[in-house]
């Protein structure tokens, strides 16, 4: 069967030229599908907390259509009923020649949603594998597009971030300044993640005494005996607080208003790292490595937290310490607030002093409150 292409990508090895509108090329034959050749997770809970993170990796043959033209490929998914029709794309494929491709929880998230999937409630979808064939204007060509055979998962995805979520906030005589003070919900907040489940990273000090409020200017929330459904070791009842009892350190807090409970894990801290002038530059080898100041992660992509700047100081912000991988510098921002400066390091010249940072990576925003 004799099929038509107006923008061609010539034979192998050689550079890829597009074709005007008087220049045709015949394709003999049926072309190959792609089709995915890694293992999917039958079954999947998606949670805001891991928006970033990697669902699974969905890998595949490549398609083949006779000649070397250069396919672009697309991961979609579809309702169970619909098969293949009606289907929302996950991801586009940037490298032509890849045969692989991460999917993240967001990602995969966001195309449920569009797909009209409830959220927080399981449903059969279709998920696959889609090749095209584009024009010189970057538009597929009718005809040559190519769809994998599908693999049907059931997934529950979380609700989307249309506002910021609700939250409760951690008062207590870990900050001088806001000692009790219920109506400070800013400075250690926990944001709800799932329905009824509170989260929050920050540091707890060795000993100090708090409870967990739910609405600023009241103290309608969570001491030690409203823990009914328990609380870790590490801490314990004093005058009806929550007091802790592990060592000063940066931990993840979660309270679950539904089982009553309280988890303190040190090992799920979700946070950046400013890193720069003022701590050796992220190098281990050096003393001024020791020295952290993170920035904790709130919900989503946003990550707040009130950090010490000094006049003339430059820094950057890293996920993992001692690891420049996953960075975040003066350019991921649009705009920089009033005293800051610099598209790769971030320079500040303002006053120094004590700073709420605020920074949304999908958004590509930075805030900065002086205190």
């Amino acid at each position: 069967m004799k099929k038509y292409l107006a923008y061609v990508l010539v034979a192998a090895g050689l550079m890829a030229t597009a074709c005007n509108n008087e220049d045709q090329l015949t394709l003999n034959g049926e072309p190959t599908h792609p089709e995915i050749t890694s293992d999917i997770a039958p079954s999947s809970v998606l949670e805001l907390k891991d928006i970033n993170n990697v669902w699974g990796k969905v890998e595949w043959t490549p398609a083949d259509y006779g000649l070397a033209v250069a396919a672009n490929y697309k991961i979609e998914v579809a309702l169970k009923k619909n098969e293949t029709d009606s289907a929302e794309t996950v991801v586009k494929v940037e490298d032509p020649h890849a045969a692989s491709e991460d999917v993240t929880v967001g990602e995969l998230n966001a195309a449920l949603i569009e797909l009209g999937v409830v959220p927080e409630q399981e449903a059969e979808v279709n998920i696959f594998v889609v090749s095209e064939v584009l024009d010189i204007k970057g538009t597929a060509i009718d005809g040559q597009t190519l769809v994998s055979k599908v693999k049907t998962i059931k997934v529950t995805p979380f609700k989307p971030l249309s506002t910021v979520p609700d939250h409760m906030f951690k008062v207590g005589d870990a900050l001088k300044n806001s000692s009790w003070k219920n109506d400070d919900d800013k400075s250690f907040p926990l944001y709800e993640l799932k329905k009824g489940v509170f989260t929050g990273n920050f540091y707890l000090k060795k000993d100090e005494q708090f409870k967990i409020l739910s609405t600023p200017g009241s103290w309608d929330g969570y001491g030690f005996n409203e823990l009914s459904g328990g609380a870790p070791n590490s801490c314990k009842e004093n005058g009806g607080n929550i007091q802790f009892t592990g060592e000063t350190g940066m931990y993840q807090v979660t309270i679950d208003t539904n089982a009553k409970t309280l988890k303190i894990n040190a090992d799920d801290v979700v946070a950046l790292y400013k890193v720069g002038s003022e701590n050796d530059w992220n190098d281990s080898n050096k003393p001024g490595f020791k020295t952290v100041f993170p920035v904790f992660n709130l919900y989503g992509a946003v990550f707040s937290a009130v950090v010490e700047l000094k006049k003339g100081e430059d820094f950057k912000f890293v996920s993992k310490l001692g690891d420049w991988g996953d960075q975040v510098n003066g350019g991921n921002f649009a705009t920089k607030p009033k005293g800051f400066s610099g598209d790769d390091n971030i320079h500040f010249d303002g006053t120094s002093g004590q700073y709420r940072l605020t920074i949304d990576r999908d958004k590509g925003t930075f805030e900065a409150e002086a205190l």
